[in-house]
């Protein structure tokens, strides 16, 4: 008698997007010293005037500074006391200047090293200004430009944007005025090519008349007026929120570079904390909920790239297991939250997740949340520690989907956790009422080191696809006669000795560490390489290779083979090394054996015998290679693996 095979109802399909993103790192900062003014700054000095800190600044509180003529040129002059002429012959500077009193000369003062001449880029009523003293007149003030602002309000707060560069002929200046809004309202050139011209030694602050109200101060080497996003996945929507929750600065990627222009707000909030929400392209998930530090701001002129990696979703030829293996945060200041797999349905279930804790193996650092979409209670997890073990019920309408989501998930740096859940769906009503089907998902959270590359990683190589024929009685159980079929040798692995391409391989390349076909001299074939350069002060790198296999009879063990070698440049620079071979069981989503290596730098073979009563027979299994690697970090390291061939077969 044949059995015809049914088509499940209920089905794991892909989810919507293919990565995770794990870091958002700052790449370079341009500000040599910040303030926001929310408290008198440490390291300044005055000439004249006196200081006060008051609320109703930009946002938060303001320098009120007041003059008494006692500085350069019977003006007042409030600075950053650290030399600058001798690092610096061109600086930007951007600085906010409330527009009343109107009758004073506010802005900019640029000082020589003997506190004794000036530069001065100040706004009086509605022009900005830029004048010397004691430079192109010995003694006296001169003006050196000027420019009406094209629209004006004294109740305005006013952005000045300086850049200055000295050469050997003159001092010349470069000046941009923005209203809140961001919009230009004027812009002017200038030059001192005087004989007592001078390369700026101090930069602050500058009143002259009665007093001035500043706010958001930066000396910076690049131009405050952008921040640069580099590594973006196309569509990813950025909002940016300052320490008070406002919402600030949005942005769609449209490629894999971004240039935010932050005029209206270039010391982020207070100068502060802040948080940077990153979601996946439909908007509805973050990718990375990225918070900035209280001991660091968001400023004009920084860059951040986003670092992403391949997310990797197995699910079984019928749709009724899957096996997914992302990559997570190792801070809790970012959230990586993903879709690890949708569920599908042909007809109304009702949906629960359950985690087995007795199979899983939970970092202690890890801290997660799993739920189907619309639930209201969570699988939850605090410091590896399961507080939650199941979800309340979703319903799922026939003809729809539902996302399994993993959500604010970040763990230590190197740690991996392996979640064993069940998938209940049930068609007459929740708790368990009417038909119910459980389905097997394991989900691999893998925490790589953040400080590694923030290129966008390759994705990885599609696994082939596996028809699927439902087997008959006979087929399971043996022929008429009752006898089960002959247990013959069988390689279960294909392509096993690489002599090919990679194609049955899924690989899952690390963040500097690239899988690619090779060859090797010493090698009995064509390679898998593994191979990388670890940039100095990264601590590793991780990176897998897999393949589905389905169980035959088995009578003895399984013969397990690994020839592979390493090399690795400078000698000393590497600090560790693993491979470790897993055998996963696609039905419920379990670890049934493993075992680790190290390699040596010549090729060694390494033999493992496997238990038959570990696997099932016609059960799908994932084998699983992955390989760490850390380096001292003291220099760049150059790392090669070898794998020459992965031999797995039935011993008879």
């Amino acid at each position: 008698m044949n059995t015809r095979g049914v088509n499940p109802t209920l089905t794991f399909t892909n989810p919507p997007y293919s990565y995770t993103c794990i870091a958002l790192v700052r790449t370079y900062r341009g500000a040599v010293t910040y303030t926001d003014f929310e408290s008198l700054p440490s390291g300044w000095a005055s000439r004249g005037g006196t200081t006060s800190i008051v609320s109703g600044g930009h946002k938060g509180n303001a320098l009120q500074y007041s003059d008494n003529g006692g500085g350069i040129g019977g003006a007042s002059q409030y600075y950053y006391n650290t030399r600058l002429d001798t690092t610096y012959t061109s600086l930007w500077v951007t600085l906010k200047v409330y527009g009343s009193p109107t009758t004073t000369y506010k802005g900019l003062a640029l000082i020589n090293s003997g506190t004794n001449r000036l530069y001065e880029i100040s706004i009086y009523n509605n022009v900005i200004y830029v004048r010397s003293y004691n430079v192109e007149r010995a003694g006296g003030w001169s003006q050196l430009g000027s420019a009406a602002f094209s629209s004006f309000n004294s109740g305005y707060w006013y952005t000045i944007v300086l850049n200055y560069v000295a050469t050997t002929t003159a001092v010349n200046f470069y000046v941009w005025v923005y209203d809140p809004n961001g919009n230009q309202v004027a812009y002017l050139t200038a030059s001192s090519t005087s004989a007592r011209r001078f390369t700026p030694a101090y930069i602050g602050l500058e009143v002259d008349g009665n007093y001035g109200r500043f706010d958001d101060f930066i000396i910076s080497t690049r131009d405050p007026r952008t921040v640069t996003f580099t590594n973006l996945r196309s569509g990813l929507i950025f909002n940016i929120y300052d320490n008070l929750g406002t919402l600030t600065y949005s942005f769609t990627a449209t490629s894999s570079t971004y240039s935010l222009s932050v005029t209206p707000d270039v010391v982020l909030g207070t100068g502060s904390d802040g948080n940077i929400r990153i979601a996946y392209p439909d908007g509805s998930l973050l990718c990375l909920n990225a918070s900035i530090p209280t001991s660091d701001a968001f400023l004009g002129g920084d860059n951040y790239s986003l670092n992403t990696h391949t997310l990797s979703t197995s699910i079984g030829p019928t749709g009724t297991n899957a096996v997914v293996t992302a990559y997570v945060s190792s801070s809790s200041n970012a959230l990586t939250s993903f879709y690890a797999v949708d569920l599908t349905a042909t007809q109304n279930y009702y949906l629960m997740l359950e985690l087995d804790v007795g199979s899983s193996t939970i970092d202690s650092s890890l801290n997660a949340e799993i739920y189907v979409e619309g639930n209201s209670q969570k699988i939850t997890i605090v410091n590896g520690a399961p507080t939650s073990t199941s979800t309340d019920w979703v319903f799922l309408p026939s003809s729809s989907t539902k996302h399994v989501v993993v959500g604010s998930a970040y763990a230590s740096s190197g740690s991996t956790s392996t979640l064993v859940l069940k998938v209940i769906g049930c068609v007459g009503g929740p708790n368990y009422v009417g038909a119910c089907v459980i389905y097997p998902l394991t989900i691999q959270l893998i925490d790589p080191d953040p400080t590694l590359s923030y290129a966008e990683p390759q994705p990885a190589t599609n696994p082939s696809e596996t028809s699927y024929e439902p087997y008959s009685e006979s087929e399971a159980l043996g022929d008429e006669s009752g006898y089960l079929d002959e247990v013959v040798p069988a390689q279960l692995l294909l392509n096993y000795d690489f002599n090919e391409s990679l194609s049955h391989w899924e690989v899952v390349s690390g963040t500097y560490l690239k899988w690619v076909s090779s060859t090797d001299l010493q090698a009995l074939g064509g390679v898998a390489l593994l191979n990388g350069t670890l940039p100095k002060g990264v601590g590793g790198d991780v990176a897998l290779i897999q393949q589905v296999f389905t169980a035959p009879r088995i009578a003895g063990d399984l013969k397990l083979e690994v020839r592979c070698r390493y090399e690795a440049q400078p000698e000393g620079q590497l600090s560790s090394q693993s491979l470790t071979i897993s055998i996963i069981d696609l039905s419920n989503g379990s670890i049934v054996w493993s075992a680790s290596l190290t390699p040596s730098s010549s090729y060694d073979v390494y033999s493992y015998a496997i238990p038959s009563d570990l696997l099932e027979f016609s059960n799908e299994y994932l084998a699983v290679i992955q390989v760490n690697i850390s380096s001292k970090g003291n220099t760049d390291l150059d790392y090669r693996l070898y794998l020459d061939y992965v031999l797995l077969e039935v011993s008879v």
